[in-house]
């Protein structure tokens, strides 16, 4: 797909046709979808502790089973024990699984693979995606089946500039999309398809539950003659979560910041986490199956590991500092985090931010580092701030209570702000002082602002944040006199310095984070 929109994807990159598959509880070598047959199947999303919606995905297989007049019922119990045979074969991968099942001589063979899955960036669900509509209409909608008919038109959407199908009836009626279901809004109501009418997903469901409890809901088959009456749609699917629409036929609804859309992604989010929460199917991965945070898990444990996950921090300003402190963050595995920056990547930064590269000159430091840290981690719930921070706008970032926020800006007015902000409201916060003009990476402290000293800029913070009463701010500085044989006109910068005082700030976070004191710990080892 090629669109005028920008639209990233998180794809987990591994060649999944090559793997082992289950069928009816047996590992294979492999199983080759038949085009010409038609059969019933459930799409199911891995996250990182357990599979989304499980028991409700297997609830409607078997219903489709039964309106298909087949006498079988395939217990969750026995679904499940093939999805953790699949992962211990093949690995554990944050992908979509198919289940598959196919009636040979009316006797069942159910099938489980892994399928290549793409998730929207959070930039591709702020931006919206565009969709366009399509004569077509499913045959016996209330029943998860693929038939050949279903699986030309995806054919066709693949070569379209276009993510989605909006699929009309005969009587120009929208009912729903090619992998999706659709909703209307129009102030404070949505509107969306009778359930008769639809392949009603396990993710409508949900959506349409929050949506009874915080706006208006009509069920209404929507004419095509009534979307331009329309404030906009959006569309929900296992992958997809809920993704605002930005241009339907020509018609553009713009990004989705403060509609519906956007409100009730958030909530779809929250009632994600709850349904993992207390899922009773977790996964129970052994040893040889690997994952991405394994090592990291060796040392603090899982219960260690959840609290990053339920943690979140804010990182303000992506340059040396910040964009290796966001790294750090990303690959430690905390479950919500925060970037702020306003500039873009200029080839003067290429030196020393993790971000620059001749491929990202001129593109949005945020983009960038948004790209990066949901290649670490898909799963991370990515908050971007396009702004440059300011006294007058601080309270941008108040959306999310924020465990803990890196501070890695340069302006003195903006770090102050962002500081009082942190007091105010309770915010654990660590300061990044002066990296430029420095060659000893070694040379960096953790201490409290008072007792900092070299550092031209911990100078002035000091004074200014004692004129506040605060003192005791954790700040990481350097103890290395500024160069003074060096081209005064700019301020210089060595590779290393920055990275390491980001890394030095994201170390102490994550530490607080697990409730250990890295000062002592520090101490400790020095005084050994």
């Amino acid at each position: 797909m090629n669109s005028r929109y920008k639209l990233d994807f998180i794809i987990e990159k591994h060649n999944f046709k090559d793997d082992k598959v289950i069928i009816n509880g047996k590992v294979c070598d492999g199983f080759a979808e038949d085009s010409s047959s038609n059969y019933i199947y459930e799409v199911i999303r891995l996250k990182q502790t357990a599979p989304l919606f499980f028991a409700e995905h297997i609830d409607r297989l078997n219903c489709t089973i039964k309106n298909k007049g087949y006498d079988f019922v395939l217990s969750k119990e026995t679904a499940f024990s093939d999805l953790q045979k699949l992962i211990e074969v093949n690995g554990f991968y944050l992908t979509n699984i198919k289940i598959i099942v196919l009636f040979k001589e009316d006797k069942p063979l159910v099938v489980t693979k892994y399928i290549e899955s793409k998730y929207p960036t959070t930039l591709t669900s702020v931006n919206g995606v565009p969709v366009k509509t399509v004569k077509f209409e499913r045959q016996n909608p209330e029943n998860k089946v693929f038939t050949n008919e279903m699986k030309q038109l995806r054919k066709r959407l693949a070569s379209d500039d276009v993510y989605e199908y909006i699929l009309l009836d005969h009587n120009n009626q929208i009912l729903e999309g090619s992998k999706s279901n659709v909703f209307f809004y129009k102030g404070d109501t949505v509107f969306t398809a009778d359930d008769d009418k639809v392949l009603s997903g396990i993710t409508r469901k949900v959506v349409t539950s929050l949506v009874q409890k915080n706006y208006n809901i009509v069920h209404k088959n929507i004419k095509y003659d009534d979307i331009p009456n329309m404030d906009g749609l959006f569309i929900t699917g296992t992958s997809i979560g809920v993704m605002h629409v930005r241009e339907l036929d020509g018609i553009d609804y713009g990004n989705n910041q403060n509609t519906i859309a956007e409100s009730l992604s958030d909530l779809y989010e929250k009632y994600v986490n709850n349904s993992l929460e207390n899922s009773k199917f977790k996964y129970n991965i052994t040893p040889k199956t690997k994952t991405r945070f394994d090592r990291e898990i060796a040392l603090i444990g899982n219960a260690g590991f959840e609290k990053l996950q339920n943690s979140s921090v804010l990182i303000v300003g992506l340059g040396g500092v910040g964009s290796a402190a966001a790294e750090g963050i990303a690959r430690a595995g905390v479950g919500t985090i925060g970037i702020l920056d306003f500039d873009v990547v200029d080839i003067t930064n290429i030196n020393r931010q993790l971000i620059a590269l001749t491929s990202t000159l001129g593109q949005k430091k945020v983009e960038v580092e948004s790209k990066r840290i949901l290649d670490i981690n898909p799963n991370c719930n990515l908050h971007i701030y396009d702004v440059r921070l300011t006294p007058d706008n601080i309270d941008v970032i108040a959306d999310v209570k924020y465990d803990y926020i890196i501070d890695a800006i340069d302006s003195v007015s903006a770090k102050l702000a962002l500081i009082e902000y942190a007091y105010a409201n309770n915010i654990k916060i660590i300061s990044a002082m002066g990296t430029g003009n420095k060659f000893a990476p070694l040379s960096f402290k953790i201490d409290k602002i008072k007792n900092t000293r070299y550092c031209p800029l911990a100078k002035v913070m000091r004074k200014k944040l004692g004129e506040l009463g605060i003192k005791d701010l954790p700040v990481i500085y350097s103890e290395e006199q500024v160069a003074k044989d060096r081209d005064k006109t700019v301020i210089g910068s060595m590779p290393f310095v920055p990275p390491v005082a980001g890394y030095g700030v994201g170390s102490f976070v994550i530490n607080e984070l697990l409730s250990r004191d890295i000062l002592a710990l520090s101490q400790q080892t020095s005084s050994k």
